[in-house]
């Protein structure tokens, strides 16, 4: 991109907001990096492809919002403060879970930023951060998450979405996570506890996408 910015009179960049399907991530990062880059080497016209990930069901990485969020703020602004974006953005749309969420947003953040991960295939199983281990440590940030925020209210809902993604990621790589096992040691969760909490949250977040408090 720095090569076409030396030798081009106008560049456009037509992006995509898709990680492949439950892949365990947030897309923070890549925004808040490209935009810089963008405005250094002369971009002047930006369209983002979006369009999955508008419902609960088709979402394509963790924590969506923020990340779509980001790309309208950095789009006017592009060197702006990140992470003064974030830490506004947190509160509130989480509200009482922001503390929570703002954890398991470093977490992620801090997994995905290894070297090493940065070379990998997009594949979640090919990542050596997805283990067993991550997934208990989002468990138990987002669980933290619903018992700062009321029940059922929008705040409490927006944290039961990340929980959704999480545990269909969880769902769909169970046999891979178990292999990443040592011998002797079986899954910290348990399978049929995790689908039964998928039903009843996703039935949740789906009501709450249809008929919002008014």
């Amino acid at each position: 991109l720095r090569q076409w910015g030396g030798i081009s009179k106008q560049i456009g960049i037509w992006d995509y907001h898709y990680f492949p399907e439950n892949f365990p991530c947030t897309g923070v990062d890549v925004v808040t990096g490209d935009f810089p880059l963008f405005q250094d080497v002369g971009v002047q016209l930006y369209f983002v492809q979006a369009e999955e990930g508008t419902t609960p069901w088709t979402r394509k990485g963790m924590m969506t919002e923020l990340t779509r969020w980001l790309t309208l703020q950095l789009m006017v602004k592009p060197k702006a403060d990140t992470e003064a974006l974030i830490a506004r953005f947190l509160p509130a749309y989480y509200g009482p879970g922001a503390e929570a969420m703002g954890k398991a947003l470093a977490f992620m953040r801090a997994r995905q930023a290894l070297p090493r991960e940065r070379r990998a295939e997009l594949k979640p199983m090919s990542l050596a951060y997805v283990t067993p281990e991550f997934y208990q440590t989002l468990d138990t940030h987002f669980a933290n998450a619903e018992a700062a925020c009321a029940p059922d209210s929008p705040q409490h809902l927006r944290v039961l979405m990340e929980r959704v993604d999480m545990d269909c990621s969880l769902l769909d790589f169970w046999n891979e996570l178990s292999d990443k096992l040592p011998a002797g040691q079986t899954m910290p969760f348990n399978r049929n506890d995790v689908v039964s909490r998928l039903e009843a949250n996703g039935k949740k977040v789906i009501e709450f996408f249809y008929n919002p408090p008014v």
